[in-house]
């Protein structure tokens, strides 16, 4: 792992962490810190792999959760989570598949 992927892993876990506290507590300001801090895993994961264009969406979709809290739809935060959340899952399912293959 490289030195700049030891730095946005953490970042972006924290980023996750925040973004579900702000959506749960109502925080428009932990939404826009969530959006920030998962604006380098976004830069990492379209300039490393298949994701491309598609890893822009996920800090996009996440400053768009924050101004749906600004306007009073807390239906819409969670939806616009959802590609936080999905990065979430195919990073668990990348991460098994390596460890399985006993690289």
């Amino acid at each position: 792992m490289s030195d700049s992927a030891t730095l946005i892993f953490p970042a972006f876990i924290l980023a996750v962490v925040l973004g579900v506290l702000g959506a749960w507590r109502k925080t428009f300001w932990v939404l826009v810190l969530s959006a920030v801090l998962s604006l380098p895993m976004a830069y990492y994961l379209a300039g490393s792999s298949d994701f491309g264009l598609l890893a822009w969406l996920m800090p996009l979709a996440t400053f768009g959760a924050a101004y749906a809290l600004r306007q009073n739809k807390p239906r819409l935060v969670w939806v616009l989570l959802l590609p936080m959340l999905g990065t979430v899952v195919l990073l668990i399912l990348a991460l098994t598949a390596w460890l399985t293959l006993g690289a």
